[in-house]
């Protein structure tokens, strides 16, 4: 645990120029009047790509100040693999303890860790799939009518890997969703994707 003083002196004063109280309450609307919303979103869009560099700065001073790197936008375990699983968030540990299970029997298997959604590491995943020949995709949640709320199997990793050369096959799985929230507490499911990894070995 780092002490309250580390982190304090880390982070900026937090000084909001407008928050919700009790004693006065505010109503938060649009992001613009729609006479400039148009030029807003745009901006936005130009303060997301301007922040890639800025948070890469920031992961570096955290790391500085707390002797704690976690990485840049992505973290690659074993990037010489042929077959990369890509998650984000706190399935990934459970992740790293099946990629280690399947190195062990001999698979060529790696894991892409993706820290930042917005902006998307589009070409950070670009190089780390460079050489892929089969990229798996786990996601914890289901958007019905869509795709796993992650979305990468059919436009994020697909959108990095499109302007390769080679374009790995890819397949898309959903696990650890509520009411089995822990994927390490549930053998079946455990078990299940644990099978469909090593499948991917053979023919989709």
């Amino acid at each position: 645990m780092l002490e309250q003083e580390t982190v304090d002196s880390f982070l900026p004063p937090y000084e909001p120029a407008a928050y919700m109280t009790t004693k006065k309450p505010l109503a938060f609307g649009c992001y613009a009047p729609p006479h400039i919303y148009m030029e807003f979103r745009v901006a936005m869009q130009q303060a997301m790509e301007r922040a890639r560099k800025v948070m890469l700065d920031v992961f570096k001073e955290w790391g500085e100040v707390t002797g704690r790197d976690w990485g840049g936008h992505i973290v690659v375990d074993y990037p010489d693999s042929k077959i990369f699983v890509v998650a984000m968030g706190s399935v990934v540990g459970l992740l790293r303890k099946v990629v280690e299970e399947l190195r062990g029997e001999g698979m060529s298997v790696g894991l892409i860790k993706i820290r930042t959604f917005r902006p998307f590491p589009v070409e950070e995943l670009r190089e780390a799939l460079k050489d892929a020949e089969k990229v798996i995709v786990l996601d914890r949640s289901v958007s019905f009518g869509y795709e796993g709320q992650f979305r990468l199997s059919s436009s994020q990793p697909s959108m990095a890997t499109l302007q390769q050369k080679y374009t790995p096959l890819q397949w898309d799985l959903v696990g650890g969703t509520c009411p089995r929230t822990s994927l390490r507490r549930s053998s079946e499911m455990w078990q299940r994707q644990r099978e469909a990894w090593v499948c991917v070995q053979g023919p989709p």
